[in-house]
């Protein structure tokens, strides 16, 4: 089980994408892609996937969890299968920094 916990960051990489509420990218850490062509950009230009459900994340409550395991991207800069998190936070003057 050590091992496991040794090699487990480099298996499991995340990245953090901050949304405003109408969708424009604020910030990411860039860990799996960059985001620097989305600079100031609304996730319609760079995202079907995000856009397709935008909306319904707008009415997920502050704090609570939204879970999409083994989602297939088909996106051409970002090749795999990704589990999605998604969490409602309440803005602050902190938001921007990862």
């Amino acid at each position: 089980m050590t091992a496991l916990r040794n090699i487990a960051p480099a298996i499991f990489r995340t990245q953090t994408l901050i949304l405003s509420g109408q969708g424009k990218l604020l910030s990411s850490c860039n860990t799996l892609f960059t985001t620097k062509n989305f600079a100031d950009t609304t996730i319609d230009k760079w995202s079907l996937f995000l856009i397709s459900f935008f909306e319904s994340l707008s009415t997920l409550p502050v704090n609570q969890i939204l879970i999409l395991p083994r989602i297939n991207s088909i996106a051409d800069n970002v090749k795999g299968v990704f589990d999605f998190l998604f969490e409602k936070k309440k803005p602050t003057q902190r938001m921007g920094l990862l």
